[in-house]
């Protein structure tokens, strides 16, 4: 553990074998390095949950939660090296980005939609993160 002086070979066996002896001059000093090491175990726990925490923190910054409901409009992210069944072309990095707008028509579970998709060669359920809100003309945003 930090901040303890490491134990030589063979000494976490003696200090097994201690506990369960009746010796009274040995458990006194037996007892104070038990109750040091939970201590530095309790310290530790709570160091990592503290790092836990500060990496959930910085994970959610960029996280939204993406909601659409029936007959709204999105446009599809399409990944060009991936899928191809979209669209071919000779550079890849000409291609369009996002295909659409498409119909929202059911809502699968929190994190998938299905949507009208006009090509019959992609499977109509999308991850939200695959699907943007179309905003279209005469839309008004709030900030």
């Amino acid at each position: 553990m930090y901040g303890l002086e490491p134990l030589a070979i063979g000494e976490s066996q003696l200090l097994r074998r201690a506990q369960f002896r009746c010796c009274n001059h040995g458990s006194l000093a037996l007892q104070s390095w038990l109750d040091k090491r939970a201590t530095m175990q309790d310290l530790l726990q709570q160091h990592l949950q503290c790092a836990r925490l500060c990496m959930k923190h910085q994970a959610d910054k960029k996280r939204s939660d993406c909601t659409f409901s029936f007959g709204e409009q999105v446009f599809l992210r399409h990944q060009p090296y991936i899928q191809t069944s979209i669209a071919n072309r000779a550079n890849y990095k000409l291609l369009f980005r996002y295909y659409g707008p498409y119909d929202i028509i059911p809502k699968v579970n929190d994190v998938a939609y299905k949507a009208e998709a006009a090509i019959a060669c992609v499977h109509p359920v999308f991850h939200v993160s695959h699907l943007h809100r179309a905003l279209l003309p005469g839309t008004t945003i709030e900030p």
